[in-house]
């Protein structure tokens, strides 16, 4: 079993052979990206699609390290018969560890799966530095990768993108989302069955909807309609100034549903309640 948080992972992406020595036993994950290609070009492939850039194993200069981009108008040697002109044109490629972080942990966390061999991995706050569309791709990727490999990823995230990006990458029966809700030293644990989330991601109307993102708030409320829920949120944030209550006003989610036709699916798939304008403005 492994256990990684996004800072950690950077450390995988970063890591340079000459600090560890040449000769040393292929331990490490960029050891294994050293001596197979085709795990290089996976990674390479996955760095332009999420960051549209791709990356290059500095294998030619004496300080082996990840670096972002290739080189371009210059032959790729043999490893066998390296050339001057291959070597600085590489060594002129900016080094990953040179980034920002959200490059890599992401890369750091790629690298880590397609070489790690543990079968249960926990992984705390990997959409850390990531835009959304990166979390959702990085959510996507780890689901196709823990149903490819058949291994057990447990998560803990903040990201309403990262769970879209899991879901749509994985088998969602296979997916369980379990919200830990903390009320002063009591933690208090509720899950979304599998059967539940298909039931969700199946819908196209659930699907495309913010209804996911109630797993981030206390309480979520459902509106006929989008201008309904400008009204309701305006009335909130009034009675929020005037109680000061803000930060329970916050940890409110306003969903808007279209119309009255099934708003009871809606409910249902959410774990919310349909709050009508006088129920409603007792949420706080």
């Amino acid at each position: 079993m492994k256990h990684w948080s996004a800072g950690s992972l950077s450390s995988f992406a970063t890591m340079r052979l000459g600090h560890v020595g040449a000769g040393t036993q292929a331990a490490t994950p960029l050891h294994l990206v050293f001596r197979d290609g085709e795990l290089e070009q996976t990674l390479s492939r996955l760095a332009y699609e999420v960051f549209g850039e791709h990356h290059t194993l500095d294998r030619a200069n004496a300080d082996v390290r990840l670096r972002l981009g290739r080189v371009e108008n210059v032959e790729i040697p043999l490893l066998s018969h390296p050339t001057v002109e291959y070597a600085a044109a590489v060594a002129s490629l900016p080094s990953l560890d040179t980034q920002g972080d959200g490059v890599r942990s992401f890369l750091g966390l790629a690298l880590a799966i397609v070489t790690g061999q543990a079968q249960i991995v926990l992984i705390d706050e990997p959409e850390a530095f990531l835009h959304p569309s990166q979390a959702r791709a990085l959510g996507r990727w780890l689901g196709i990768q823990a149903s490819k490999r058949d291994i057990q990823i447990v998560v803990s995230t903040h990201n309403r993108d990262f769970v879209l990006g899991l879901l749509d990458g994985g088998i969602q029966s296979d997916i369980r989302i379990i919200r830990i809700a903390r009320k002063g030293n009591i933690n208090s644990f509720h899950e979304l069955p599998p059967h539940e989330i298909s039931a969700t991601w199946n819908d196209p109307v659930l699907r495309y909807s913010n209804i996911l993102q109630g797993l981030f708030h206390r309480k979520v409320a459902i509106c006929e309609s989008d201008a309904d829920c400008r009204f309701y949120g305006a009335v909130l944030d009034e009675l929020a100034q005037e109680t000061d209550r803000r930060s329970q006003a916050d940890d409110v989610l306003l969903v808007p549903r279209g119309g009255k036709q099934r708003v009871s699916a809606l409910a249902n798939a959410g774990g919310v309640t349909v709050c009508r304008r006088r129920s409603f403005l007792s949420v706080l």
